[in-house]
């Protein structure tokens, strides 16, 4: 067990997690939780939506977390480029919104549309929570990601064809980050990601993989589906409550830096990888000549370095802000 934090106070008025309570139901134990962040978890199966897509027969589902009045002009962009003709599954928050607040894609079938949240990072993992439920009906491979992230689906889904096997493979794969301290300080430019001692008591955070993208077998989805019940959910970061899942279901993380997270400009090297499966916060009408200005460094090479990087983010993507927040420090 990782050595516990000193306590520290807690920044927002809101952001304090109740004590598990136990009820005992019949033979078994179900657990309860006051706070209305967590508390659906315990009965996860028993969510009510108002749209649940119907599973697919393609190899890999796309899970995407997505903002639900806020977040139509980044859905369009990803359905209409690389998730044309893919399955793609947006999770979204209805609760509040009034019918004359709703997007135009409201009807939209590829929502998965629950009125028992409201939207608010707070509640990122529960959207992991309720993705890994839909994909545990389904009879494939299940890779999360977000709504401003774009996928080149061609060599991804090879990878995955050609190396994981629907019946065999119990893998977890992204670009894994390990022993990485848990954000404390209000000064830090990662501060909107900070955790209270009550929320997160222990130094580390677990294994986990960058949010921007990564996939799971089918198998692997269906051991973490059974762990979902026991596992803290935890406030803003749905990437690392995953990693606790995939810790507490024994699946071990395989790393692949063909996953990229937006961060690389202000990495160690400053270098992204030749192979990409993804790009996180770019702007979509710019990953063509991205792509091709990639080509032309990476004849030799196994990484290339772009010093305009910041001419092919979206910018009005928050990504930006944190880049460089963190390349000023």
């Amino acid at each position: 067990m990782y050595k516990t934090a000193a306590p520290i106070e807690c920044p927002v008025k809101e952001c304090v997690v109740n004590e598990l309570e136990y009820l005992p139901l019949e033979d078994e134990t179900t657990f309860k939780m006051t706070d209305p962040l967590v508390d659906r978890r315990w009965n996860i199966e028993q969510t009510i939506y108002e749209n649940s897509p119907k599973c697919s027969s393609n190899l890999i589902t796309y899970y995407i977390k997505s903002h639900y009045t806020q977040g139509y002009a980044r859905r369009q962009k990803q359905r209409q480029s690389w998730g044309k003709h893919k399955n793609l599954v947006f999770v979204v928050f209805t609760k509040d919104v009034h019918f004359t607040k709703a997007p135009i894609d409201s009807n939209s079938g590829d929502m998965l549309k629950t009125s028992t949240f409201s939207e608010t990072a707070d509640l990122l993992a529960v959207k992991i929570a309720l993705a890994v439920h839909h994909a545990s009906q389904c009879d494939a491979h299940a890779t999360f990601t977000d709504d401003d992230v774009y996928f080149f689906t061609d060599k991804f889904e090879n990878m995955i064809r050609h190396e994981w096997s629907l019946k065999t493979t119990v893998g977890f794969r992204g670009r894994i980050k390990s022993g990485e301290a848990v954000v404390r300080e209000l000064d830090s430019p990662w501060k909107k990601y900070i955790q209270t001692f009550e929320e997160y008591p222990y130094d580390k955070f677990p294994t986990y993989a960058n949010g921007a993208g990564y996939v799971v077998s089918k198998l692997a989805i269906d051991r973490i589906i059974r762990v979902i019940p026991y596992t803290k959910v935890l406030r803003h970061l749905d990437d690392v409550y995953f990693g606790l899942l995939s810790r507490d279901a024994g699946i071990v993380a395989e790393y692949d830096d063909r996953f990229t997270n937006a961060v690389e400009p202000v990495s160690r090297d400053r270098k992204y990888p030749c192979e990409y499966y993804n790009l996180h916060g770019f702007d979509f009408d710019k990953i063509n000549e991205f792509v091709t200005l990639s080509e032309k460094l990476c004849k030799h090479k196994l990484r290339f370095k772009i010093d305009e990087w910041r001419y092919y983010m979206d910018p009005e993507n928050s990504m930006l802000k944190e880049i460089d927040s963190i390349y000023k420090n």
